[in-house]
């Protein structure tokens, strides 16, 4: 819906709204609490915390690891700037929708953040051939690294790899209570013996991105980034068993 047209359709709350708020683009008339039928511009706690809870949950909108997914209106906005300079749009038309008072500020914050989130994404990702073969590097002190070596099959042996640190000053890790995937965490490591396991879920991540194509864009990017992970932890994982048998 368009500016213009929500404005039309607003006309009548806009002839009862002070002066200052009269061109306002998202007003409306407050049905509860201290300003109870006045005609207010939309607060940012309304619009962009409790709308954007009720529709997250009335729509059932989860990320890649069943959770609700924690949408904010600044996301769409990322998402327009960046959207809009993959397709070729000139850098001061993107400006100008943004509202930046610079293009360089437009091009500081949107030039090819894709590409440098996803090398740095992928950076991060933790493979090894061989758990037996890890470093002491990768532990903050030789106590953690003692700890894992000792706990390796037990503690610090998850569904899909292994986790480092999972305990925090005696704080279980989040992640691991809500059985997220630790992709790109950098206490997480993966190893070839769990490749077959990546493939399912990988499987499992496009069946639901194909089968959700109908709900847009937005739903696909809830998928996307982690279908970018596992696809390079997949190529990296049959590089290392490629090795180990020889090929």
């Amino acid at each position: 819906m368009s500016g213009l047209i929500k404005i039309r359709l607003t006309a009548e709350l806009r002839d009862e709204a002070d002066e200052k708020n009269k061109d306002i683009l998202m007003i409306w008339r407050v049905p509860v609490g201290k300003g109870a039928g006045k005609v207010m511009p939309i607060s940012q706690k309304t619009f962009g915390t409790a709308w954007f809870d009720k529709f997250i949950k009335d729509n059932n909108i989860k990320d890649a690891n069943g959770d609700y997914y924690n949408l904010t209106s600044h996301q769409f906005r990322r998402t327009l700037g960046t959207d809009m300079l993959s397709k070729g749009t000139n850098i001061n038309v993107i400006q100008q929708v943004l509202g930046h008072s610079d293009p360089s500020v437009t091009k500081r914050f949107y030039a090819d953040v894709k590409d440098k989130e996803r090398a740095e994404v992928f950076k991060s990702v933790g493979v090894i051939g061989n758990i037996n073969q890890i470093q002491s590097s990768v532990f903050d002190n030789v106590s953690e690294f003692e700890w894992f070596k000792a706990n390796k099959d037990k503690g610090a042996c998850m569904c899909d790899g292994y986790c480092t640190k999972p305990v925090v000053d005696g704080k279980i890790c989040d992640r691991l209570i809500k059985r997220q995937k630790c992709y790109t965490c950098s206490r997480y490591i993966t190893t070839p013996e769990y490749l077959e396991a990546h493939k399912q879920h990988l499987a499992n991540l496009e069946k639901q991105l194909e089968e959700g194509a109908i709900y847009g864009e937005h739903y696909a990017e809830h998928f996307i980034p982690t279908i970018e992970v596992l696809k390079v932890i997949i190529e990296r994982l049959e590089g290392l068993e490629g090795l180990q048998n020889g090929n």
